[in-house]
């Protein structure tokens, strides 16, 4: 798990704080903690889910830059697995969006829901996008 954690620091260096600290800014999809939803969410280990939460899945939250503005889009897990070429087990997809609300509401991430029109979602995106 180390090795994962260094992997996405290293990712993070060259793909986020180097073109941050040139000005720019940037628009990520799935960073940082997805990595280690994955292993976990995946694990034959059925308690596996403590790790998102130990010192090692802080570290992984610690990789997000201080300033960002974090948007968690929660998705039902029936319309989530309708989006995918080959759907997840409905037990993993649960697993995720269970996980990913924890560490929204942890870290005080905007969890958004989509399951309103997509024009109620856009609004809401882009008034936390304006108040940056």
């Amino acid at each position: 798990m180390f090795i994962v954690f260094v992997d996405t620091f290293l990712s993070s260096v060259r793909h986020i704080y180097l073109p941050s600290l040139s000005g720019y800014t940037l628009v990520v999809d799935r960073f940082a903690v997805d990595p280690l939803i994955d292993i976990v969410v995946h694990s034959v280990a059925p308690k596996n889910e403590s790790l998102v939460f130990s010192a090692l899945g802080k570290l992984f939250a610690k990789l997000i830059p201080r300033n960002s503005l974090v948007l968690v889009l929660d998705i039902e897990e029936g319309a989530a697995a309708a989006r995918k070429k080959h759907p997840a087990d409905s037990h993993s997809t649960a697993r995720s969006r269970a996980l990913y609300r924890s560490l929204a509401r942890i870290h005080g991430w905007n969890l958004i829901r989509t399951d309103r029109p997509i024009a109620q979602v856009h609004d809401e995106i882009m008034k936390l996008v304006r108040g940056i």
